[in-house]
């Protein structure tokens, strides 16, 4: 007899997704949870995108804080920087051009000092003048910026673990119903913990490892949290690549060790538009089941891909078939962990 499935799937939302037909399709297709990524929402719009949700989905959602990263404002179209120009940062909402760019949280600027870099998308600037709230830059590497991208800055600033964007948008979502919650960019327990004591009673939280310093305290984040989940594509730009399949193995293995659920992010930008997975991605999912991974989180498939639908049905058909075969090793003789134990 066929195992029921263990291993969580949970997809993204966003405006590939948000969309009535697709979201009615979610559950049936085998999607566990709904994700909300609060960096790619705007306050003013959570009320509304929660309503949407409930309306055309019975699935749990989960609220996933900024946390403390850094990101880039809006940025014009087209935007690309020269090796040797100087960029101002400035921690107000402006228009990202070629002179200046958007950089937030505010907290962020009583960090910088001369010399710190700051990699957003294909650019590296280093800081050269620090003023109160902004800060002028040179571009060491040249390339384009997009909006609101990811910015790795070195050395890393020390953050709040919630921005109040954060706080207001618990809230929000408390009132809304929500149970699960994921402290984005844990660098700490207190984070975790911080983040729990503005939840009620029996909220699920989760813990998000996508950054240095999450990696370097990843027992304590293990241990504070009820989840985690490995945001390998985030660690991508603050390590070495090459260290990242190895670390994320690492994490398995300790919250294997200390009965933590961990689960994946994909980390993939889009979907590739068809219902046949590639041999990449079917070794991908199959290892990560053998790793004793138990939960995998599909993000811009679903959330900005060219067919949520399709990406869902693939990475799900690949699950069922993959764990009946991973809890046959797991009674056999070969090292796995078995999906959800």
């Amino acid at each position: 007899m066929a195992q029921e499935r263990t291993t969580r799937l949970v997809a993204t939302l966003g405006p590939a997704s948000l969309r009535p037909a697709v979201l009615r399709s979610l559950g049936p297709q085998g999607v566990d949870l709904l994700r909300l990524n609060l960096s790619h929402v705007a306050l003013g719009d959570l009320d509304e995108t929660l309503r949407t949700a409930r309306i055309h989905s019975q699935l749990p959602i989960c609220l996933d804080t900024e946390g403390a990263q850094v990101r880039v404002g809006l940025v014009a179209t087209g935007v690309a920087l020269r090796v040797g120009q100087p960029v101002r940062l400035v921690q107000e909402k402006a228009l990202g051009t070629e002179r200046q760019l958007s950089l937030r949280p505010e907290a962020l600027f009583a960090t910088l000092e001369p010399g710190t870099t700051v990699a957003v998308d294909e650019t590296v600037l280093r800081v050269a003048v620090v003023e109160e709230g902004r800060a002028t830059a040179i571009v060491v590497v040249g390339g384009r910026v997009r909006s609101n991208r990811p910015v790795v800055l070195d050395p890393a600033p020390v953050l709040p673990a919630l921005t109040e964007k954060d706080r207001t948008a618990i809230d929000v979502a408390v009132a809304a119903g929500v149970n699960h919650f994921t402290l984005g960019y844990a660098a700490s327990a207190a984070g975790v913990e911080e983040l729990r004591t503005l939840l009620p009673a029996g909220a699920e939280v989760l813990a998000r490892i996508d950054s240095r310093a999450g990696a370097e305290r990843r027992a304590e984040i293990i241990a504070a949290a009820d989840t985690v989940v490995v945001g390998r594509s985030h660690l991508a730009a603050e390590l070495p690549i090459e260290q990242v399949p190895f670390l994320q193995k690492a994490i398995a293995r300790e919250g294997a060790e200390t009965g933590t659920p961990v689960w994946v992010a994909t980390g993939r930008s889009g979907g590739h538009g068809t219902a046949t997975a590639s041999v990449a991605e079917a070794n991908d999912v199959a290892n990560l089941l053998l790793d004793g991974v138990s939960g995998l989180v599909l993000t811009g498939e679903t959330a900005v891909g060219s067919d949520p639908f399709g990406a869902v049905e693939r990475v799900a058909r690949l699950l069922a078939g993959f764990e009946e075969k991973v809890y046959a090793l797991a009674g056999s003789d070969v090292p796995v962990v078995a999906p959800g134990r």
